[in-house]
């Protein structure tokens, strides 16, 4: 039973990695005295780009690193799925 769900949760969590960074800085933005959301918004009310863009760097690092462990995990727990290859299949 177990092999056949993890296909399923790893799908899951793939879906709410965004989310999840996405609520984590809004709540950062709202009320919070450290962290990202925090970063960006003193950096946005200072007129100061380089910070947001730092910021938003991190984040999106942030999102690759999760959704490479995600990936990775779903090719360790799947070697009975057989490999599909979108960017060698031509469409009609």
């Amino acid at each position: 039973m177990m092999p056949s769900t993890t296909s399923s949760v790893l799908i899951g969590l793939h879906i709410a990695i965004p989310y999840a960074l996405i609520g984590d800085v809004m709540a950062e933005l709202i009320d919070s005295n450290s962290g990202i959301g925090y970063l960006i918004n003193t950096s946005a009310t200072q007129f100061d780009s380089a910070g947001v863009l730092a910021a938003l760097l991190v984040l999106t690092a942030i999102a690759d690193v999760l959704n490479v462990v995600v990936s990775f995990l779903d090719r360790m727990t799947s070697r009975w799925k057989s490999e599909v290859n979108l960017s060698r299949k031509t469409l009609p």
